[in-house]
């Protein structure tokens, strides 16, 4: 696993020893997950803003439906971050 993460990395006991540097294991996997929560949300506020523009050109006038697209995506996508957190 730590070949995934670092090519010339390996675990001693709680450490993951990398080179010069000797990472916290657990603050290497925190600073992980919240970089991937980070990139989760910024792509799916842009994937929400490109699809609003095009709804937007091909349905004029119907604000209130866009509107509710973008709401259901955006619960579906916090549906499937939250399940994917607990059960995975």
């Amino acid at each position: 696993m730590a070949g995934a993460l670092m090519s010339d990395g390996h675990f001693n006991r709680h450490h993951l020893n990398c080179g010069i540097h000797n990472w916290d294991y657990w603050i290497l996997l925190l600073m992980l997950f919240l970089i991937g929560i980070f990139l989760g949300k910024v792509l799916t506020l842009y994937d929400d803003r490109k699809l609003s523009n095009v709804l937007k050109i091909r349905m004029k006038n119907i604000t209130t439906r866009i509107n509710s697209v973008i709401g259901v995506l955006s619960v579906c996508v916090s549906i499937s971050q939250f399940t994917k957190l607990f059960y995975y």
